[in-house]
């Protein structure tokens, strides 16, 4: 599970390559394909956590291992409204009351940056996916990561089976791109998970 830059995955590739084989799944929140017309939150185009070391993502993606990316393109489907994270702090105990305490500096962001009364939910879709894969839908195809230029950390998925003179996707692993999502049903989770623990 990586919901970071992935400079520390693609150093364990160089120097140990043969993790790949070693290893189940590698589910990063991180990256933006465009669905539902979800791009970037740092450029235009790109995510944080790919743009911050965009060369690190791209051996990540192309590595033997299975990969499944939970990006924007799902993360801004799902919303922890403000009365959603009250609830939280009211039926979930101490959990509930911490989480409602550092949640307030990311939802002033939030209501500074895009005028909106709550946040998306990045990193807890992720950790959703692992949970249970079955409220997420995954599109299937290699992946590359823009390393220079304007377009730095931009992601795209070849997810249809073309041939082209020049493909540097062809001779890439197949990995999984979540693209849509059960909002509520990962929202219920959420909530029942936080109750449990609280």
């Amino acid at each position: 599970m990586a919901v970071g830059p992935l400079t520390n995955l693609a150093l364990a590739l160089q120097q140990a390559p043969e993790i790949t084989g070693l290893v189940k799944e590698v589910v990063i929140m991180g990256g933006a394909f465009g669905t539902h017309d979800h791009t970037g939150n740092v450029t235009p185009f790109a995510e944080a956590n790919v743009h911050d070391d965009p060369h690190a993502a791209d051996i990540v993606f192309t590595a033997e291992w299975p990969v499944t990316i939970v990006g924007l393109d799902v993360t801004h489907e799902a919303f922890f409204s403000n009365d959603y994270i009250d609830t939280l702090r009211d039926t979930c105990g101490e959990v509930g009351e911490f989480i409602w305490d550092i949640s307030r500096f990311y939802l002033d962001f939030y209501k500074a940056r895009m005028g909106v009364d709550g946040c998306f939910v990045h990193d807890p879709s992720a950790i959703a996916y692992v949970i249970d894969p079955n409220l997420f839908e995954v599109r299937k195809g290699p992946i590359r990561v823009v390393c220079d230029g304007p377009a730095e950390g931009l992601t795209l998925q070849k997810h249809k089976d073309t041939k082209h003179k020049t493909d540097d996707w062809a001779d890439k692993p197949a990995q999984s791109v979540a693209v849509k999502v059960n909002d509520q049903a990962l929202l219920d989770l959420y909530l029942d998970t936080m109750s449990r623990f609280g």
